[in-house]
């Protein structure tokens, strides 16, 4: 099973690069992947940064994939996979 998540400051959220959506709402941020909630494209990868406010992750879903190389999440240098 992965380790546990690293603690997380609180952050302020931005999509530095790719094709991701950030919504906000108020104080709550969300992004998405293209065509969400549907399957996302291949070859695709957004870079997403937190500068100090709050955050949490509600959800993520990848592709199952054991070795981390293609699909995840990456926080504060910890990748999170299927």
């Amino acid at each position: 099973s992965p380790p546990p998540p690293p603690p997380l400051a609180p952050c302020s959220v931005s999509v530095d690069s790719g094709p991701c959506s950030l919504t906000k709402n108020g104080t709550h941020s969300c992004v998405t992947s293209p065509g969400f909630p549907n399957d996302y494209p291949n070859d695709k990868g957004c870079t997403i940064t937190c500068l100090p406010a709050a955050n949490t992750v509600e959800a993520f879903d990848v592709e199952e994939e054991t070795s981390c190389q293609y699909d995840y999440l990456e926080v504060n240098g910890v990748k999170y996979c299927g």
